[in-house]
């Protein structure tokens, strides 16, 4: 059941963010098909969050079902009504109560935005939250993972924020760098369709869905599944 009490998988709308539409016309709908892997989209307090239906959007094309979990922080920059509609399942930012299902296990996860204190937290082993509690676990049962940072210049530069990535690498945790923060070199020649992509959202979503891609299909053959008692 969703929210509002209906049955999951019975809404006659479709969402597509990226047409701005709500309707029988949009596409990319998951209860049209069946998804190939289960994947948890983990967002966080950044401006790159108002934006999370794009990155929905290209999991579906992928045949990605999604489930989307939020930070306290991060909840508030979405649009909760739209991305449960477009993924058929509540955001979840809270542990699941004794009579709420447990979630669906997972194939799959990306944290994006990620920002310094998430980032921090996680290579530190802190879960305060669910979404972090969630994380904590999927890494130790191996869940593919990709990070995405959101983070100013000043902040990466931290100590803290380098040792947290080199800690999260070492978990073999995808962190994908340099952050959306601008440092790096600039590329040489043409960049890529991904890139270009990435360019006009201002985020690499399409980079971080590649990613992830590539991951889980190292991985495949191994067992791993996201089944956490708070979710």
């Amino acid at each position: 059941m969703d929210r509002g009490g209906r049955e999951r998988g019975s809404r006659n709308e479709n969402v597509d963010f990226s047409s701005g539409r709500i309707g029988p016309s949009a596409v990319g709908h998951p209860g049209r098909r069946p998804a190939m892997s289960s994947v948890r989209l983990v967002v966080c307090g950044a401006p790159p969050a108002r934006r999370i239906g794009r990155l929905v959007d290209i999991g579906h094309a992928r045949g990605w079902e999604i489930q989307v979990i939020a930070t306290p922080a991060g909840i508030d920059f979405m649009d909760v009504e739209r991305i449960e509609a477009a993924t058929l399942f509540p955001i979840r930012s809270r542990d699941r109560r004794e009579a709420e299902p447990r979630s669906a296990r997972a194939d799959g996860i990306i944290v994006a935005p990620a920002t310094f204190n998430t980032v921090c937290k996680l290579a530190s082993g802190i879960a305060d939250t669910y979404a972090l509690t969630v994380l904590a676990e999927a890494i130790g049962d191996r869940v593919p993972t990709v990070v995405v940072p959101f983070v100013a210049p000043g902040m990466a530069a931290r100590m803290p924020y380098r040792r947290a990535v080199r800690a999260l690498h070492a978990e073999q945790v995808s962190v994908l760098m340099p952050d959306p923060s601008g440092l790096g070199p600039v590329p040489v020649g043409p960049l890529s369709s991904t890139a270009q992509d990435d360019a006009a959202e201002g985020f690499p979503f399409h980079r971080a869905a590649d990613e992830l891609t590539r991951v889980m299909a190292a991985r495949r053959p191994q067992s791993y599944g996201l089944h956490s008692d708070c979710g």
